[in-house]
């Protein structure tokens, strides 16, 4: 973005770096129109824009100057595209399409294309195109260094672009491969000094548009400190080789310079902590970049963190002066990878120069006479690559002060165990192009599950059948096949069940959902404790590796009880938050004085731990107090002990200070003849339920009063309403809930 280095233009594509001090360069990019400043897969029917881009500097004069192309199979040629841009993707020239009337053409029987470039100012401009063939040198113009479009009177950028349409008949999963093309010249007006420089073809694969998932776990194989880059105390951190082929430079007054990235924890060059310091101003990188922090753990994402003072500890964040850089502004292969598997590869963006452009005629932002578009300049642009194939467009990361993520979805194929990342800055050099990078994020997008009923099913010994069901929920279809399995040891090892299979997934709009119910049995007190989960994956062969997935914080306890009825009855059992503490109250009535009641407590109203032992006696009034600090939602039972017979209370449940009094455990999704839910009340409310079409009108409707503590509610007589998608509404007292589900 700086007049003080001679320019080295940043492409996308094929590059050339000369050994010697830098005369001239050329890269050849695309940009996907259709998917403008929000970015997103190639899909077909989009229309991208190619362009051929040349840097001339150095005293520099490149005669006889053509670009020579051919249109991509699978594309279609947009008519009257041909046209010169700036560096900011401007237009500087138009040109029709017919020979001999400008200095471009299109051949519609050969596909090929040739524009006849030079600069204006200085030098001569293309002349008259009557060919496609690159050998003939007339017509050719002279783009001279100080010509225009000009970076600051001493470099001259311009791109020979056109425009393309992906075939809107290709398949996802196809791949597009562009040609290379390439520029035709001789150095210096005279002589015959005559190059070329051939462009390589690209390969772009066409995915569906599916953006990114809510719920992507994993561990990330992308960097250290999980993408962050850490924390530190020091304002600049030595990490090499995070940015390909970019050396790393301390923040200071006129750095980074061009090709060069720098990591810190506040982008200051004097150490300001003011956001809003004068801009220009020597508080800032260049006297226009913003001052800023990092991204990780920022409570308003868009905005980020604040930078920290000189000797304070902050977390770091790495900043590229991409304008005359190598495409490569991350790379990191991956492995230990699964197959037919959906992984997300995202990262946080900001745009850090407000102040950076340089128009057509060399003048900058801050020149009275500036008359660019955008006062800030060329805009981050990148691409995000697989193997080497284009898959993902960020569109133009436009200056607004705030992060912005940017990301996508790659499904791997059967057996594909790794792959290379690469993140390549598509934008050309010269007049902005500076961005900073943060939370590089790699997971797999996770499925959901449920059980019902949930976390506990309690039974009868040797009476009761045990009904369990798992409702599997994903963002992503592929989840089908799955594998019941039993801990006997309290979840240390676990079996299979024999029972397992593939399901059909219901897209309800937002996730794709099935259920899978477990046989029917008769519980013994030999299965009290076991414990039951449901392991799935994306196929049989992933069942049995690693690439599986069963959420360990979802388990389903069997608890199996001897149902001999006991004299004692525990009433008006409540829990309520007294100075951050639980204070229980209850009654125990025809308690005998050999009755032990013992009181329970669990984080997840699942696995629960004694804390208390109390000797009934003939008392009939019970309270104890926790000792412990409530530092979330946290449940309460009493456990009834009388001749080694058992028997439970319900469940209490408390939140911390300021925590919500009223917690949906779980909903049935899908649901049949009624809908089936755990509610956990702080205290008593009433609760309203009601299913709504999609058209918003409300095909049922249940009120009740739902007590304190945790209880199933179920949502009735609904086997009469027509299989489709609704809308829940759950209202307890002044609080409402919505919830998709499926019939």
């Amino acid at each position: 973005m700086k007049r003080i280095l001679p320019i080295i233009l940043l492409m996308l594509g094929a590059y050339l770096y000369p050994t010697t001090a830098f005369s001239q360069l050329f890269g050849k990019s695309f940009v996907n129109i259709t998917k403008g400043t929000v970015g997103g897969t190639y899909e077909p029917g989009d229309i991208l824009e190619i362009r051929a881009t040349v840097a001339v500097g150095n005293n520099l004069r490149l005669s006889q100057f053509r670009f020579v192309d051919t249109i991509a199979t699978n594309a279609t040629y947009i008519t009257g595209s041909l046209k010169i841009v700036t560096n900011e993707g401007l237009v500087f020239r138009s040109y029709t399409d017919a020979s001999a009337d400008d200095a471009a053409m299109y051949d519609a029987a050969t596909r090929t294309l040739r524009i006849n470039m030079g600069s204006s100012g200085n030098g001569v401009m293309g002349g008259t195109c009557s060919t496609t063939n690159p050998a003939t040198t007339t017509g050719g113009g002279t783009i001279q260094y100080n010509g225009r479009p000009s970076f600051f009177g001493s470099t001259c950028i311009m791109s020979a672009s056109y425009r393309i349409q992906i075939n809107p008949a290709l398949a996802l999963g196809s791949t597009l491969s562009l040609n290379g093309g390439g520029f035709y010249y001789r150095v210096g007006t005279s002589g015959t000094n005559y190059q070329n420089n051939i462009f390589k073809a690209y390969n772009i694969a066409l995915s569906s548009n599916i953006g990114l998932c809510s719920n992507s776990v994993g561990a990330n194989a992308v960097l250290d400190d999980n993408g962050s880059f850490g924390s530190g105390n020091t304002q600049n951190r030595s990490y090499d080789a995070i940015v390909v082929g970019y050396p790393r430079l301390n923040v200071g007054a006129n750095s980074p310079n061009d090709g060069n990235y720098a990591v810190v924890n506040n982008l200051s060059p004097t150490g300001s902590t003011n956001v809003n310091a004068a801009n220009p101003g020597s508080d800032r990188v260049f006297t226009i970049w913003d001052i800023t922090g990092d991204h990780t753990g920022a409570s308003d994402l868009a905005a980020g963190n604040a930078p920290v003072a000189p000797g304070t500890t902050g977390g770091y964040f790495v900043v590229v002066n991409a304008s005359y850089a190598n495409g490569e502004a991350f790379q990191q292969p991956v492995s230990g990878l699964c197959g037919e598997t959906y992984y997300e590869f995202s990262a946080w963006f900001k745009n850090v120069c407000s102040l950076c452009a340089c128009d057509t005629m060399g003048r900058g932002s801050q020149d009275a006479n500036f008359n660019g578009a955008d006062p800030s300049g060329v805009n981050p642009n990148l691409t995000f690559e697989v193997d080497g194939t284009a898959y993902y467009s960020t569109g133009n990361i436009a200056y607004s002060g705030n992060w912005v993520k940017k990301g996508f979805i790659f499904k791997t194929n059967p057996g594909q165990t790794s792959f290379t990342i690469t993140i390549r800055n598509n934008a050309p050099g010269g007049g902005g192009n500076d961005w900073a990078i943060d939370d590089i994020t790699f997971g797999t997008c996770s499925p959901e599950l449920n059980f019902n009923p949930s976390p506990i099913a309690a039974v009868c010994a040797d009476a009761q059948a045990v009904e369990l069901k798992a409702i599997v929920s994903s963002y992503f279809d592929n989840y089908r096949f799955w594998r019941w399995e039993r801990s006997t040891d309290g979840g240390s090892n676990w079996s299979n069940t024999g029972e397992q299979g593939e399901s059909t997934p219901v897209n309800d709009g937002t996730n794709h959902t099935y259920q899978v119910d477990y046989p029917a049995f008769i519980a013994s007190a030999a299965d009290d404790g076991h414990l039951y989960r449901l392991r799935i994956a994306t196929s049989t062969t992933n069942l049995n590796n690693s690439c599986s997935f069963a959420d360990g914080t979802n388990i389903l306890t069997l608890q199996v009880n001897d149902c001999t009825i006991l004299p004692i009855e525990i009433r008006n059992f409540t829990a309520q938050l007294r100075q951050q503490k639980a204070m229980l109250n209850w009654q125990a009535l025809n308690a005998s004085p050999g009755t032990l009641l013992v009181v329970e407590k669990s984080t997840n109203n699942r696995n629960f731990r004694d804390m208390a032992i109390i000797q009934a006696g003939t008392q009939t009034a019970f309270q104890w107090s926790d000792p412990e600090l409530i530092t979330g939602a946290t449940y309460y039972r009493i456990r009834i002990v009388e001749n080694n017979v058992k028997a439970y209370s319900g469940t209490a449940m408390v939140n911390k200070p300021n925590g919500s009094d009223f917690i949906i455990r779980g909903v049935q999704n899908p649901f049949n003849a009624s809908l089936e839910m755990e509610l956990a009340a702080q205290r008593s409310g009433k609760l309203q339920l009601s299913l709504t079409d999609l058209q918003g009108r409300v095909v049922k409707q249940q009120q009740q009063q739902l007590s304190a503590g945790v209880q199933r509610v179920s949502f009735h007589q609904l086997d009469q309403m027509p299989k489709g998608m609704y809308v829940l509404k759950i209202q307890w007292n002044d609080e409402v809930f919505y919830q998709r589900v499926v019939k």
